[in-house]
């Protein structure tokens, strides 16, 4: 059985002592022994890449101390191509691929295979030289497999070798592909916008006070480390609200945070309804320097159909305008949303019509 960097023989059981096998070496002109055994396996391995290689084996009896050897068998074996390695670099709608060149390959073929519908697509054909590809076909939240084939046409036969299989991850709309080479511009403001009506119109600038940022800071230096991403410390922030805030409904817990700003509602009093958690999220990622916006729109409910007031915030990364949304655990449950597109949330409206996609 060969491989791209040796052979593997394998020998049933026998009534002679051994088989001895030797491989020729061409530098030497003479058969070199490569090993013996009564049944099982040799491995001759260090060999090059589709190369020819001719071996001969023979039986051998011991008889009182005394060799006897039986006729040598002689063939050849030719060692496979190379698999290519293969490097994804993912990003939403778009998954680049590149290859190993392989010196002895005159052609490659990439394939993927959609793990939602389980189809092959054959991505194209190329010459010996061109060693990458950009897939634009990718399908958001879909998990897609690709890998390489390596080419030699060689006496009217064409010999393969395929790569491994190289799997984007659960979604090509992971947090870690979206934000990965994101410039990040810390801010002290931002925007929140009214789409309650059917235009969307500015409803106010929120500018994070000295003390909005000393609450930032102290939090930040209790729950982040110098070695966390940007990814991360959004991710542990928008959890520990999801988490701690309790909602305050009209009454006694309303009023304790009546005329307070969303930072200190959140960080300092742990109370807040959807304007406040969300609005203290926004504060948090400006001050780490994603381009937000905080949303006063409606949701519509599951149940009900219903239509009812709700803030929520958007980031936006290369165009594309992402939902970020810490719900409340104690009140709501466990759903939220982290960049998340618009057409994989449920229940948002804006300027009267529904935009989510389920």
């Amino acid at each position: 059985t060969p491989s791209d960097k040796g052979v593997s023989f394998y020998f049933g059981y026998t009534t002679c002592d051994y088989y001895q096998l030797y491989r020729y070496n061409s530098s030497t002109n003479k058969y070199e022994s490569v090993g013996k055994t009564k049944y099982g396996s040799i491995e001759d391995t260090g060999l090059k890449q589709f190369s020819t290689y001719k071996y001969k084996v023979r039986a051998v009896v011991k008889i009182d101390s005394k060799k006897y050897y039986g006729p040598y068998k002689s063939f050849s074996v030719k060692t496979l191509l190379s698999a290519p390695t293969v490097k994804l670099t993912i990003k939403s709608k778009k998954i680049g691929g590149s290859w190993s060149k392989n010196k002895k390959a005159d052609g490659y073929i990439l394939y993927k295979v959609n793990m939602e519908s389980g189809k092959k697509k054959k991505l194209g054909t190329f010459d010996a030289k061109t060693l990458k590809y950009t897939d634009t076909s990718v399908i958001d939240y879909v998990e897609h497999i690709y890998y390489v084939v390596a080419t030699r046409k060689e006496n009217g036969k064409t010999y393969k070798s395929y790569s491994e299989y190289y799997y984007t991850g659960s979604s090509t709309l992971d947090p870690e592909n979206i934000v990965r080479g994101y410039k990040l511009k810390p801010k002290t403001s931002f925007k929140t916008y009214n789409t309650q009506g059917t235009k969307t119109i500015l409803y106010g600038t929120v500018t994070l006070s000295q003390n909005d940022i000393n609450t930032l800071k102290a939090f930040a230096k209790k729950h982040f480390t110098s070695k966390m991403s940007s990814l991360e410390k959004v991710r542990i922030t928008h959890n520990w609200i999801h988490k701690n805030v309790t909602y305050a409904v009209s009454g006694e817990l309303w009023n304790k945070i009546v005329g307070k700003t969303y930072v200190d509602a959140i960080f300092n009093h742990k109370l807040g309804q959807c304007a406040q958690y969300n609005g203290a999220l926004a504060a948090m990622m400006t001050y780490i320097g994603y381009d937000v916006q905080l949303i006063m729109g409606h949701r519509v409910g599951y149940y009900s159909g219903s239509k009812m007031q709700h803030f929520w915030t958007e980031c936006k990364i290369n165009g594309l305008t992402y939902v970020m949304e810490t719900g409340n655990y104690k009140r709501n449950g466990s759903w939220s949303y982290f960049f998340v597109p618009y057409k994989y949330t449920s229940g948002y409206t804006k300027n009267t019509k529904l935009i989510s996609g389920r």
